[in-house]
């Protein structure tokens, strides 16, 4: 969500009684400290390779979707990356990750390609 963001204060002032009233109004842009907070949740809550949803984001997407029911056909598919370690101590660090970004776009790719189906598509790497 983009836009400014402002700190609002409205202080009346004195004024002669057969004067109008009058107020200060400040403002206080705060749109840098609200981006900022913005981008660390974000951070947080993503995988910096992937930009998949971590795990913490990714077990409150499934609650939010299990809290939410109302009927729908939901599910869970966990992709066990069976011994990847062993990707990183034969071909390394950089191949490791390439595996991973490669699983990761193959899922993004098939959820797009199902979004017509299926009202909620959550995905994490674990």
């Amino acid at each position: 969500m983009s836009g400014r963001h402002f700190k609002v204060h409205l202080a009346p002032l004195a004024t002669p009684p057969d004067a109008p009233r009058t107020c200060l109004l400040s403002l206080v842009d705060r749109t840098a400290e609200f981006d900022s907070a913005r981008s660390l949740r974000t951070e947080l809550l993503q995988d910096s390779l992937t930009g998949l949803p971590n795990r913490s984001a990714f077990a409150s997407a499934v609650d939010e979707v299990v809290a939410g029911g109302g009927g729908r056909d939901d599910a869970v598919l966990l992709v066990d990356l069976a011994r990847f370690s062993r990707v990183n101590e034969s071909l390394g660090v950089m191949a490791g990750d390439e595996v991973i970004i490669t699983v990761a776009r193959r899922l993004m790719r098939l959820a797009r390609l199902s979004d017509d189906r299926w009202s909620n598509v959550v995905l994490g790497l674990s």
